[in-house]
């Protein structure tokens, strides 16, 4: 194989994340960002600070969601609304209640 061209493949796909997203303390989207990017799954993260009420989703994979959740170990009966690749992009949006963990999983066919 033509490792010159999965090395370009690949710096390619890092330069376009599968996910990018910054979570606020306020319902502005000003102040301190918590700011995650990567690809394919993540497990459940609790690194939102005291929690979060508003994000701003730069870029989804229709392959892709995130589920942000009121508790800290993600509990399916905490669950938020997802954010899919309907959800607006660039602009600041409220999550309703605090988030305190979220996670990346495949969005059902």
């Amino acid at each position: 194989p033509d490792e010159g061209s999965n090395t370009t493949a690949l710096l390619s796909r890092r330069a376009n994340n599968d996910y990018s997203i910054s979570f606020y303390n306020n319902n502005q989207c000003t102040g301190q960002a918590y700011g995650f990017s990567g690809f394919g799954t993540l497990a459940c993260t609790a690194a939102l600070g005291a929690g979060v009420v508003a994000y701003i989703l730069v870029t989804l994979d229709p392959d892709y969601q995130i589920e942000p959740y009121s508790d800290t170990v993600c509990g399916a009966a905490n669950a938020l609304a997802e954010i899919d690749t309907d959800s607006p992009k660039n602009t600041c949006t409220g999550l309703g209640n605090g988030a305190s963990s979220f996670e990346v999983t495949e969005a059902p066919p």
